[in-house]
């Protein structure tokens, strides 16, 4: 096994296996296809998985910045793509309804194995054709070996939390009684508004409250307002 050395750049180069190499910037020891390290300590094999690179740094925090200047455009920025397709790299097809196309995955070493609990994933939220490529953003948490989705965009702006199908601009679903909450930290208390832009007669906001089989029809259902009294007893 032969190394080559390029300044502060390592290539491990075993071509008696596949032509397999190995790319190290401030390492000797690359265990995967690019890894970057700031310090000198050597990650264990239960904190790497199969992934492509790696940044590894002990006590320090290390970043990852896409800097840019730009005099000219307000667009040129520092941009982080994924491109998802199916088919092959050289015969392309169009992704599918469902397939993910961004993973965004923070992890936890409990001792044993690294626990990937939280997570932003970008998905195909529907046909993809020409020209057609929506996308929905979703963000799950957990605590063991799995994750559960808790709120998610859709590709027409709809936010869903605790429903992976929103049907409004907001829409909370809870198994059992879901509770929202409004504070303020001021004096004023915390503060609802409905509203609408219109100021022609009959604009305005308003608050429907409904049955699951009356949802669609926007007509009123079982349910009710209540006050929370100081002693903790509740009016209705």
């Amino acid at each position: 096994m032969a190394y080559k050395i390029l300044g502060d750049i390592i290539i491990n180069d075993s071509r008696d296996v596949l032509d397999a190499r190995l790319v190290g910037i401030g390492t000797n020891s690359p265990q995967v296809p690019l890894e970057i390290a700031f310090t000198s300590g050597i990650p264990a094999a239960a904190l790497i998985s199969s992934d492509a690179a790696i940044i590894t740094a002990e006590d320090t925090a290390p970043g990852f910045s896409i800097v840019s200047s730009n005099d000219i455009s307000a667009s040129g920025r520092g941009v982080f793509k994924a491109v998802r397709s199916r088919g092959t790299l050289a015969s392309p097809t169009a992704a599918l309804n469902g397939d993910q196309t961004f993973s965004l995955l923070g992890a936890i070493y409990d001792g044993a194995a690294v626990r990937a609990t939280a997570a932003i994933d970008m998905s195909a939220d529907s046909v993809v054709s020409s020209a057609i490529a929506p996308q929905r953003i979703s963000f799950s948490t957990g605590e063991t070996t799995s994750i559960t989705e808790r709120m998610r965009i859709t590709s027409s702006g709809n936010v869903g939390i605790g429903t992976t199908n929103p049907r409004s601009q907001v829409h909370i679903y809870g198994a059992g009684q879901t509770t929202a909450n409004l504070t303020d930290s001021g004096d004023m208390g915390g503060i609802l508004r409905v509203s609408t832009n219109g100021s022609a007669a009959g604009n305005g906001g308003g608050i429907i409250f409904a049955s699951l089989q009356s949802d669609d029809t926007q007509t009123a259902g079982m349910a009710a307002i209540k006050s929370l009294l100081t002693n903790g007893n509740i009016n209705t």
